[in-house]
């Protein structure tokens, strides 16, 4: 856990500049079953935040953008400490503004040197960072799949 918060620290600062957030481990009770009302207790994760020009005291009162970009940096911090792979983000980006975006991106392009990413986006900002592109169009009525795979990088 100590890694990860480090990496999510990291992460944190670079998406929301100045502020703090500090994941923490805590133990939750989860009804197993309501008849004979049996309680198990089991671990979760809970993320205390303070942005510098705002006052919270609860999650639930971020933007979108603002939960999608802390959500973010736990994920890029997880993956930083852990290296998995690959990842699959459906949409991550959609509530990012222009400035956001390519910060994710950029983000992205870094972990992507130990980490496959497969992004499914709209965005055009995250679309320029990819090596291979894989869309839908439809022409007539029918689907019809296309791809392009950028050239590969010439040494000097």
């Amino acid at each position: 856990i100590e890694g990860i918060n480090k990496e999510f620290q990291r992460f944190f600062e670079i998406l929301f500049g100045k502020g703090k957030a500090q994941p923490k481990i805590v133990k939750l009770e989860k009804e197993e079953n309501e008849e004979e009302n049996k309680k198990t207790p089991f671990l979760g994760v809970e993320i205390e935040i303070n942005l510098a020009k705002k006052h919270l005291k609860n999650l639930n009162l971020l933007s979108g953008g603002e939960k999608a970009l802390l959500s973010l940096a736990l994920l890029f911090g997880i993956i930083s400490y852990s290296k998995p792979p690959f990842i699959i983000l459906d949409e991550a980006d959609a509530a990012l503004d222009e400035k956001n975006s390519y910060k994710v991106a950029q983000i992205i392009k870094t972990l992507s040197e130990k980490t496959q990413f497969i992004l499914v986006t709209h965005n055009p900002t995250i679309i320029q960072i990819a090596d291979i592109w894989y869309g839908v169009l439809m022409k007539d009525g029918i689907s019809q799949t296309i791809s392009y795979k950028l050239p590969e990088k010439i040494s000097s």
